[in-house]
């Protein structure tokens, strides 16, 4: 999995985030947050979220990595369900 294929997975989240992060950005100005502390706290926001997006590729890149290798050590393929770990994820199961 490439990391362009698991932001197209996870293209809801992304959006998801973002209209938050607007919609509390207006909230904000009409309060009166200056435009440098709404910067502030865009960049955290931002690097909050794009820490959650790296763990959740690391993790997932990791287990696909382990399900290769067990299923390539196979002669019958069909069989990886019985030899690697139980499911972690429900696209697994």
């Amino acid at each position: 999995m490439t990391i362009s294929d698991y932001l197209k997975s996870t293209r809801a989240v992304i959006l998801t985030c973002l209209a938050g992060g607007f919609f509390f950005s207006v909230l904000l100005l009409l309060y009166g947050i200056t435009p440098q502390e709404m910067l502030l706290l865009w960049i955290c926001f931002l690097l909050i979220v794009a820490a959650s997006l790296c763990c959740g590729y690391v993790r997932l890149y990791k287990r696909l990595r382990y399900l290769l290798s067990v299923t390539d050590s196979l002669e019958k393929k069909y069989l990886t369900a019985e030899i690697a770990d139980k499911p972690v994820s429900a696209a697994e199961k």
